[in-house]
């Protein structure tokens, strides 16, 4: 399988954490620095199958300046990405980009990045936050959708309405998601607690998107049952394998990673990097333990 690199928002060039290369059928990780230099020995891709990988920026809220200086390591990358010939494009949290304190500096940021992918072949993702932020963030998606289709989103499952925010996006026009559980804390009365609610409406949200004619959805899940669910509707729909791709985070459930590439299907991988990579790792820990133990089980020979 062939290996493509989905860099999402990279505030820095370097980062030391776990970089993961395919060496003939197995898989190798390193520990070391990373850089786009590494990025490039992850080889040319194609985005017609294989293992993809999501270089994740850290960080939350940040000022002017540095939402600035964000946006142009951003650019950075869209042009080296463009010269070492990688199938790849850029994921930003807004509050890296001043949302919660400028809108229309967040708004106008995302458009000149926005200009950048489409200038090297690329697309820029709007990943998504806690709810205090939802609606500000699909709304920013939709005004700039209209400009082009070099952007998407994503959406998470456990909240009660996402349902209504998918069917509302896709009557409105051509639609790119990734589609996740979730893992803010939120109240009961705006998201589903329990864990079989939250898979069920996960595989709902997800035929919703298929049976809708979205044009792409990332299938963010390490979650066996939501991937053999997800497959179930794959072939039951017959959706072609250009309109989905299934996304994991480096280091979690690699077996299944494998078992997904070998039968065909369209995979990425989410890789945290940068100057925070450590805060940012912490982070996701914290809001979702369970990371911990899939990294554990894949660090063992056994």
């Amino acid at each position: 399988a062939t290996l493509n690199v989905d860099v999402v928002d990279p505030t820095a060039g370097v980062g030391s954490f776990l970089v993961e290369r395919q060496v003939g059928a197995a898989w190798a990780l390193e520990a070391g620095p990373f850089s786009f230099g590494a990025a490039g020995e992850l080889g040319p891709g194609s985005a017609s199958g294989g293992v993809g990988v999501l270089l994740v920026a850290d960080g939350s809220h940040r000022f002017r300046v540095v939402a600035l200086d964000t946006a142009g390591n951003q650019a950075t990358a869209l042009a080296e990405i463009d010269r070492q010939s990688l199938d790849a494009n850029i994921s930003v949290k807004l509050s890296m980009l001043a949302l919660r304190f400028d809108e229309a500096l967040c708004i106008e940021i995302l458009q000149k990045l926005i200009r950048t992918a489409e200038l090297h072949d690329s697309f820029v993702r709007i990943d998504m936050e806690d709810s205090s932020v939802t609606q500000k963030t699909l709304n920013i998606y939709r005004q700039l959708r209209k400009e082009t289709e070099r952007v998407g989103t994503v959406v998470q499952a456990y909240l009660r309405s996402t349902e209504e925010d998918v069917r509302a996006l896709m009557e409105e026009g051509e639609t790119y998601l990734r589609l996740c559980k979730g893992i803010y804390v939120e109240p009961e009365e705006i998201a589903y607690k329990g864990f079989t609610e939250v898979q069920d409406a996960f595989l709902r949200n997800l035929e919703q998107m298929f049976r809708g004619g979205i044009r792409k959805v990332g299938i963010a899940t390490h979650d066996q049952r939501l991937v053999e669910g997800s497959i179930d509707l794959i072939q039951r729909l017959e959706i072609p394998r250009e309109q989905y791709e299934f996304q994991m985070l480096l280091g979690v459930t690699e077996s299944l990673r494998g078992e997904l590439v070998s039968k065909g299907h369209p995979l990425r991988v989410y890789v945290p990097f940068g100057e925070e990579w450590y805060a940012y790792s912490s982070r996701r820990l914290r809001e979702n333990p369970q990371i911990a133990g899939h990294v554990m089980r894949n660090m063992l020979p056994f």
